[in-house]
């Protein structure tokens, strides 16, 4: 690896570290209006935390792994457990049902409830299989980012066509879902693409694929700060449509 390309492998790491960091600002925005937070708002801050926690916790397991290696390495080796990706089998939870419940609650149109709460338990049985059985808990599924990422577009996606269609007598910018479902889908635009192709770009073109995933990193920190906006106008959902 030249000099170049060492230094966007450090940019990717870095960058990626520090996005991730943004949804406590989503969270922290989601604590200053808990009053005005609706059950919809209240399923979305919970996905959050769920969130911001996996993220904490993988941080303590790095470190504790780290500084005490004599006592945990027999634990994770009796545990088969060598990666921080044994976690995301509670991010797809967190995304495929609670995040999902949001938009059950938010959606006012049985036809609409039904879609989502059928293929989120359908994508959450297919991705618990693949955790199980086929991929391991132990690796990165692609398979399953892949189908999480692309449900993770075609929902806000959505829901911004049927916030658009409502008849409400809340602005369209000061629509909490409005903001909400933007930053929902603001972070997937780039990620299915890199799902999909990804692996073919990092092979032919390694600084390429470093400045797109650095541009997931900026897109995954405008959609936090989207969602944070959403919980400022938390205090009109109330006028909205019940």
């Amino acid at each position: 690896m030249n000099t170049i390309e060492t230094v966007y492998n450090s940019w990717i790491i870095f960058s990626g570290k520090i996005a991730l960091y943004f949804i406590f600002i989503a969270i922290i925005y989601g604590i200053l209006n808990k009053r005005f937070r609706n059950v919809a708002l209240n399923y979305l801050f919970f996905h959050l935390v769920i969130n911001a926690s996996i993220l904490v916790l993988m941080n303590i397991f790095t470190w504790i792994t780290t500084e005490y290696k004599v006592f945990c390495i027999p634990i994770v080796i009796y545990l088969h457990i060598d990666s921080t990706n044994f976690f995301s089998i509670f991010a797809f939870a967190s995304a495929l049902l609670i995040l999902s419940a949001y938009y059950y609650s938010a959606f006012r149109e049985e036809k609409y409830q039904k879609l989502i709460k059928y293929s989120s338990w359908l994508l959450f049985i297919i991705v618990t299989i693949d955790y199980f059985f086929f991929t391991g808990y132990n690796n990165y599924s692609s398979f399953s980012q892949t189908l999480l990422a692309v449900y993770g577009f075609v929902m806000p996606s959505i829901h911004l066509w049927y916030i658009y269609q409502e008849d409400s007598k809340v602005a369209l910018n000061k629509n909490p879902y409005f903001w909400i479902s933007l930053g929902l889908l603001l972070p997937n635009i780039m990620t299915v693409w890199l799902e999909l192709f990804g692996s073919r770009l990092y092979e032919e073109d390694f600084v390429l694929f470093c400045q797109v995933s650095i541009a997931n990193s900026v897109f995954y920190c405008l959609g936090m700060l989207l969602i944070a906006r959403g919980f400022y106008f938390a205090r009109y959902v109330k006028y909205l449509p019940n």
